[in-house]
């Protein structure tokens, strides 16, 4: 996995702010114990760390890479996306950069 920007922090604005716990979608047999592994790694790194329990959970997808090796992906979409207040800050558009570095 990438290196954590350290010292980054984000504040997140919910529309509601009642908590939404999806439950876990399955993991394929083949992969719990790579799956396993890789939340120890994880762990160690203190890049994750054990709750007892939480109002909020999203689920969790395992993606094979070309390496043979796993990529756990958070399925935000049914979860705290739906509460999430969208940035009203618009990226800037492409040719308005070109023109501003052209000057």
């Amino acid at each position: 996995f990438s290196t954590p920007i350290k010292g980054f922090e984000a504040e997140l604005v919910l529309k509601s702010e009642v908590p939404i716990f999806k439950k876990a979608y399955d993991v394929p047999y083949r992969l719990r114990e790579k799956v396993l592994t890789y939340l120890d790694r994880l762990e160690k790194e203190n890049v994750i760390s054990p709750i007892e329990a939480s109002d909020w959970a999203s689920p969790v997808i395992v993606v094979m890479k070309k390496d043979n090796k796993i990529r756990l992906v958070i399925d935000c979409k049914v979860s705290i996306n739906k509460v999430l207040v969208a940035n009203a800050y618009p990226l800037p558009v492409a040719s308005d950069l070109f023109a501003k570095l052209a000057n």
